[in-house]
This record gives C-alpha cells, sequence and structure tokens, in this order.
C-alpha cells in the first residue's frame, strides 16, 4: 500500500513514453508532450497551502505557496498519495517503479549516503529517464540525486577529476544532463557535507576551484542551493524551447531538507533566512517577512517560521519556471508532477534540533516513521 502511489507516479510518467511511441506510427505530425517531476524534500502535508486549506480554517492557516496552490487549482490535487517514509526508498520506486523489494542493491538501505559508496542504482535497473530518452526527448536532472553517490568521502579540497568512474551518476542512468548533489543533504551555501567533503557537481565534474588556499572559488559557490536549481531549471526550459525537442525534466528538489552545516543547531540548520549579520549571505529577510503576521518577532527562534520561508524560495523558483514555460507557450504542453519523497520532519538528532515541518491532521509521526505523518504526501499533478 505504501509503495503504490509511488509506482503509480512512474507508471504514469511511463504512459507518456507510450503515448509517444504509438504516436510515431501516425503519418500527421504530434508535438510530444514535455514531463517536469518536482520532488520536493521533506515535505509535510500542511506545509503547502492548498493542502493545509483542506484540514484548516483560513485564519489558522500558515504555509504561502501560491504557485503550487497555482498548479492545484489548474490540475488534480491528489488529497491521499504515499510514498516511502525515507528518501532513496521513494527515488528509487518513483524513478524505476519498481518496488523496493525488487532492488538487488538497496532493499537493505533505509538512507542511502556517502556511507555506501559501492551502493546505488545498478546498470540493468531502467529508469523513466531512459524510456524517454528512447524515444527522442533530452531529459536532465537538477537537484538531489541520492541513488548512489560513489566514493566521496575525501578530505577538503578535493582535486579533480574526481568521481568520474561512478556507475550509480545520473549520466548513466538516462540523463543527458546533470546539475546538482549526489548525496542525501548538503550545506545550502557552501555545498559541502559539514566541513567533511565538497558536493556539487555538473555531469560527472565537480564545480570545485581551489583558490590556492584550499578554498573554493567557483562562482556557484555561497549562492543559495534553492535559487541555483531554479535558475538551472529555467535555462534548461530556455534550451529545450529553442531546439523544439521534448524533455523530461526531473527536478528533486534541495529543501526543506534540513542543512549539512558544520554547526549542527535548529538555527544552524535552517539556512534559509541567514542571519543577516553574515556579509556572505543575501538578505533573505524578504522570505521572513511575508510571515510577520503571524510571526511578527521570531525570527531567530521560531522554527516554524525558518521553515515556511524556505519552502516560501522554494516555491517561488517553481513560480520561475511556470512563468518561462509561458513564455515559450509551452504550459499546455507540458505534464507537470509535484511531490514529496517523504513527510515532513519537526525534529531530528533524538529530538535534540527541532525543524518545524507541519504533517497537518496527521500528528501521530513524520518521516522515518510508517504512520500517516511519514507516508502521506502533497501532490499534485
Amino acid at each position: 500500500m505504501v509503495n503504490r502511489d509511488t509506482v503509480i507516479l512512474a507508471t504514469v510518467c511511463g504512459l507518456a513514453v507510450v503515448w509517444v511511441a504509438e504516436s510515431q506510427s501516425r503519418a500527421e505530425e504530434v508535438r510530444h508532450p514535455n514531463v517536469i517531476l518536482i520532488l520536493a524534500d521533506d515535505l509535510g502535508y500542511g506545509d503547502v497551502g492548498c493542502f493545509q486549506e483542506l484540514y484548516e480554517a483560513a485564519d489558522q492557516r500558515d504555509a504561502k505557496t501560491p504557485h503550487i496552490d497555482s498548479l492545484a487549482r489548474n490540475g488534480v490535487r491528489l488529497s491521499d498519495f504515499y510514498a516511502h517514509p525515507v528518501c532513496t526508498p521513494s527515488r528509487y520506486c518513483l524513478l524505476t517503479g519498481w518496488h523496493l523489494g525488487r532492488s538487488s542493491d538497496l532493499r537493505d538501505v533505509n538512507v542511502l549516503d556517502y556511507d555506501y559508496p559501492e551502493q546505488g542504482l545498478r546498470a540493468h535497473e531502467e529508469t523513466i529517464a531512459e524510456l524517454f530518452q528512447e524515444n527522442g526527448y533530452a531529459t536532465a536532472a537538477v537537484g538531489k540525486w541520492h541513488l548512489g553517490s560513489g566514493q566521496m568521502s575525501v578530505p577538503l579540497p578535493p582535486t579533480p577529476p574526481f568521481n568520474q568512474e561512478n556507475l550509480h551518476h545520473p549520466n548513466a542512468h538516462g540523463f543527458d544532463y546533470f546539475y546538482g548533489f549526489l548525496g542525501g543533504s548538503i550545506d545550502y551555501i557552501t555545498h559541502n557535507k559539514r566541513d567533511l567533503f565538497f558536493d556539487w557537481f555538473e555531469n560527472r565534474n565537480l564545480l570545485f576551484e581551489d583558490d590556492g588556499h584550499g578554498n573554493n572559488a567557483h562562482a556557484d559557490h555561497h549562492r543559495y542551493a534553492t535559487h541555483l536549481v531554479a535558475e538551472k531549471a529555467v535555462e534548461l526550459i530556455d534550451q529545450y524551447a529553442s531546439s523544439r525537442k521534448p524533455f523530461f525534466l526531473y527536478l528533486p528538489l534541495v529543501a526543506p531538507h534540513w542543512a549539512q552545516t558544520a554547526e549542527q543547531t535548529s538555527l544552524a540548520v535552517h539556512q534559509l533566512p541567514l542571519r543577516e549579520s553574515d556579509p556572505t549571505s543575501p538578505n533573505f529577510r524578504r522570505y521572513l517577512k511575508q510571515f510577520d503576521d503571524r510571526y511578527p518577532a521570531s525570527d531567530e527562534t521560531n522554527w516554524r517560521k525558518r521553515l515556511l520561508a524556505m519552502v516560501r524560495a522554494l516555491d517561488e523558483g517553481i513560480g520561475q519556471l511556470m512563468e518561462r514555460l509561458r513564455m515559450h507557450g509551452l504550459e499546455e504542453h507540458t505534464i507537470i508532477f509535484f511531490t514529496s519523497d517523504n513527510g515532513g520532519e519537526t525534529c531530528y538528532g533524538k529530538n535534540e534540533i527541532l525543524y518545524g515541518s507541519d504533517n497537518g491532521p496527521f500528528t501521530r509521526g513524520d518521516k522515518a516513521t510508517l504512520y500517516e505523518g511519514g507516508i502521506r504526501v502533497p501532490t499534485v499533478v
């Protein structure tokens, strides 16, 4: 039951492939539908406005996600949709259509991460990206992979070329292009895993340029990961519009998963917004202030407010993506899926770090549990 809906979503994507294959035999010219699959990370049922309204009175709602809400108004809101309770299993089932028990490599791994360098998607495990690719689609994955990171445990600074032989890499599984990180979570600003190693790639190229002192001088360094993912997605839409080639764009978002900062405290892991006293950070007060009406004076102490600000930045990126589709006249030719890999996280680290996600009416359990709060996720088609 838990796995059924994840498989259904992959199957629906597969149906688009079947439709394309069948249409190729027709004499008339057919415009193949584009497909965008957006996967939020640890997004709770009650962290999205159009789902919060299903159970909460108007004056009690605090989530502000106008662009996701617009997708729901113009599409189908799936109020009873289920995923696995943690990251890797949901991603495996979503991209392959297989039940996790069919995996030869992942069935014993709850959360595949850097500690399992030899594990991940195997060559014989076909993804929907490969099916799209076989049917003439351009394919790209932008964001969090978490289906095989290869050997990542190297000290900083890394020395490129790095990780070129990773057989679990998105480029080895049907994606023409990859931009993002391979593991489970990162520091949104430095793109490190804590202070251990760096994890941000374009295809198989590590985006680390040593400035001569062991620091990263790459242009993407110190840029907020949620913004980088949105910008790259928009850039790809521009490219696809120019080529007029149908595309499958997989957007496994970074947010609102807690950050792998060197300091693991409730304040530090909420990286949007950063404290404005930090001269290297952009001004994220514009996200916080949208929640001042509900949480007026708690920028650095109210974890719910900070979590909502992170989600608002995520939603803004989706709005930019939709605007670009409209600009190119592609919106009506694009199937869009939005969902989350599991339920939201209210606290972690033996309950020592509070995080502030809201799983709505499903108050028993959250991420990593099999209660509704861990497995029922907001989903829109």
